[in-house]
């Protein structure tokens, strides 16, 4: 008789599910396609891009043969409460033709079918308001709005992708007031500084908030990972310096120093809505990548005028659009090993180990 052929094991990996919200160091702020343009897509102003480190950690888990559904809502200046709520985009008023006995409601019901019509529904929403009518037509705002975000998650998530906080600390003027050239001022940016330390209790809040309210819509099995940021500055060293009349100083504050120190107790603040998160959940299920700053060492952006840092995996002020600046350049959108590396590691910890059919990853 013939021999009897072994058939070879065939392992089935089910489909994953990954969502990602947060800021705009979760959207892209600054990515960068192979050719080195921007590639963003999605509502304007979101700053969305397909090269951004969750989307390469996407692409790696696709490498390692897994299928991965992936949604990306994450929003440039999105802060912790727009998570769960709606955020608002801008608005402009539009002319629709009609007749001018048509009711506000009918030329309301125009307006979002065709001037205020969104191209993405369920993500975007546009709202009219019915303001006048004149001789070139009836005027209707349209207020835009992104969705909450975190209406992309449900049973059917696998693992949540989250950043959150800079904003909520008013991100953008800390750097505006302590490193933006012919911007930077040592008063202001100590004031922004002391309010984001008065806040940092709020945000820790605000997350153990949303974390919980994540949580209410998913799988007892589904993970979250709450990502860190990257140092702002390279070093403590850099000081600003006010002078009188140009000669006498007057004030003297240690941006950098005072930066870093802020983004350490963020991380703290991070660990600690994570662990109370845990704790009211009675379960492990989030996890904090509390390794960025670590994994960013020594690419971070150098303030000193003129000076910049080579090695720097973060945009200084080079770039023309200002929300692109001191956040993730072409080394990490493109290039960088950054998206998997932390993430690989804080997963083998945290999902694996209750997805016994994810539990080959690293190996």
């Amino acid at each position: 008789a013939p021999p009897i052929e072994q058939a070879e094991a065939v392992v089935v990996i089910n489909p994953l599910k990954i969502v990602l919200i947060g800021d705009s160091y979760a959207a892209g702020n600054g990515a960068r396609d192979a050719d080195g343009g921007p590639n963003y897509a999605g509502p304007s102003g979101c700053y969305r891009s397909p090269t951004n480190w969750a989307a390469q950690y996407v692409g790696w888990l696709g490498s390692e043969g897994f299928q991965v559904t992936f949604v990306n809502r994450a929003c440039s200046g999105a802060v912790i409460r727009q998570y769960s709520e709606r955020k608002f985009m801008g608005e402009r008023v539009v002319l629709v033709a009609a007749p001018a006995d048509t009711p506000p409601e009918e030329v309301e019901r125009i307006g979002l079918a065709g001037p205020c019509r969104t191209r993405y529904p369920g993500d975007e929403v546009y709202i009219a308001e019915y303001q006048f009518y004149n001789l070139d037509g009836h005027g209707v705002l349209c207020r835009r709005f992104m969705e909450p975000q975190t209406n992309a998650i449900g049973e059917d998530t696998d693992l949540v992708l989250i950043t959150g906080g800079g904003n909520d600390v008013d991100f953008a003027e800390i750097v505006k007031q302590c490193f933006a050239p012919f911007l930077r001022d040592p008063g202001a940016c100590r004031e922004q500084i002391n309010n984001a330390l008065d806040e940092l209790a709020n945000v820790e809040n605000r997350m153990v908030d949303t974390l919980a309210a994540i949580r209410a819509r998913v799988r007892p099995d589904t993970r979250v990972a709450l990502v860190g940021y990257p140092f702002l500055a390279n070093n403590d060293d850099f000081e600003l310096v006010y002078r009188r009349f140009g000669i006498w100083e007057s004030d003297r504050y240690a941006a950098a120093r005072e930066v870093r120190e802020l983004g350490r107790l963020g991380d703290l603040g991070q660990q600690a809505a994570v662990d109370r998160a845990n704790a009211a959940a009675g379960e492990d299920f989030a996890t904090f990548v509390s390794d960025v700053k670590q994994y960013f060492a020594g690419h971070e952006p150098k303030p000193e005028l003129g000076a910049g840092n080579p090695d720097r995996w973060m945009n200084e002020f080079e770039q023309l659009v200002f929300a692109e600046n001191y956040h993730y350049n072409a080394e990490v959108t493109v290039s960088s090993e950054y998206c998997c590396d932390s993430m690989r590691r804080s997963e083998r910890s945290a999902w694996e180990q209750t997805h016994p059919r994810v539990s080959t990853w690293h190996s």
